[in-house]
């Protein structure tokens, strides 16, 4: 809840967030939980500040096949770090050279990716299924 606080906050963060398709039919926890899940995504994305895109799985070769990576931007050149979160730990990567591979691998992701309009209904589509 506090890493979601700070959408809503007076001067919230920019997200912009690539989700795999497959993850949108993934059912961990139950049906309920996962229609839940997928309408907080559709909500999340009604602020002008939220962008959301859905990777199809039919995509080819992506740079996002060797795992997930979050680019922390801060707004002043040099300061972006890349999280790569593991199960027993993290790796921040500050160096500005890989920094700008992976920034360009995110670029490569969104051109990839499905366009706004149609991963929000790909996303409601999914949630129709859990009914």
């Amino acid at each position: 809840m506090a890493r979601q606080a700070v959408l809503t906050r007076p001067e919230p963060l920019k997200l912009r967030a690539i989700v795999h398709e497959a993850a949108l039919m993934a059912s961990v926890s139950g049906v309920a939980v996962m229609r839940d899940q997928l309408q907080r995504l559709l909500d999340v994305a009604e602020y002008p500040h939220v962008t959301i895109q859905v990777l199809p799985c039919a995509a080819d070769l992506h740079p996002g096949l060797t795992g997930a990576f979050t680019v922390l931007g801060f707004g002043q050149p040099g300061l972006d770090v890349v999280l790569l979160e593991h199960l027993e730990s993290s790796l921040y990567i500050e160096a500005p050279s890989d920094v700008g591979r992976y920034t360009e691998a995110f670029e490569r992701l969104t051109a990839a990716a499905l366009p706004f309009d149609r991963s929000l209904s790909t996303i409601a589509e999914h949630k129709e299924r859990n009914q």
